[in-house]
């Protein structure tokens, strides 16, 4: 009680890296990949944005009129992305080693993507909408969350969640808040072990979390 905790005069770090954690070096990704940063005055002189979500190369801007404008460099489908309509939300995901993407929400709840999946035009009442490294998640109306497309460290298995109240996905993992206020989470990784210390698919983490 009280006080103060200050941090450890050193850190233990592993001798390999953890499972889905490799090191990442410059000869892994494509040297023509430029970071946002280097895309500041064409992101700069967009006008009516209403939103924007960003990523390690490029932006999508929700501009007032219903439809996204993409700036930087993309790996997908840029002009299926401009032809979208009635838009309420957009979300983005990219990093330098990892292909970009872009998912949006419309005034319907309807989810629009880049991804090279069908699954989500199947949902239905979709209130809220994310992307990982190649993967869709989404919140309908009911609280139910719907994932698709790269499975391989179970960040799409969310069908035996409870009802929630708001779903994120990033990288290898999907990560949402119950009724109850708990965290629930993907695993992360071959381990089967979240970032909490949690073990397994879906564990009610902890209470009274950061906002994710």
């Amino acid at each position: 009680t009280g006080g103060t905790r200050s941090a450890p005069a050193t850190i233990d770090l592993p001798e390999t890296p953890n499972p889905g954690y490799d090191m990442v070096t410059s000869d892994d990704f494509d040297s023509d990949v430029l970071a946002l940063e280097n895309y500041s005055e064409e992101l700069q002189a967009v006008s009516n944005a209403r939103k924007i979500a960003v990523g390690w190369s490029h932006a999508a801007v929700l501009l007032a009129d219903g439809t996204v404008k993409i700036v930087g460099k993309c790996y997908h489908d840029v002009e299926r992305c401009t032809q979208w309509k009635e838009l309420v939300d957009v979300d983005v995901f990219g990093c330098y080693f990892s292909p970009t993407q872009t998912v949006g929400l419309t005034s319907s709840g309807r989810v629009l993507h880049s991804l090279d999946v069908v699954e989500p035009d199947a949902w239905r009442d979709i209130v809220s909408v994310s992307c990982g490294d190649a993967f869709i998640v989404a919140l309908d109306k009911f609280g139910k969350v719907h994932a698709c497309g790269r499975n391989d460290h179970g960040q799409c298995d969310v069908t035996s969640w409870p009802k929630m109240t708001c779903v994120k996905g990033d990288f290898f993992t999907t990560v949402a808040i119950d009724t109850q206020g708990w965290i629930w989470m993907t695993p992360v990784g071959k381990t089967q072990h979240n970032v909490f210390g949690a073990k397994g698919v879906g564990g009610a983490v902890f209470k009274e979390s950061p906002m994710i």
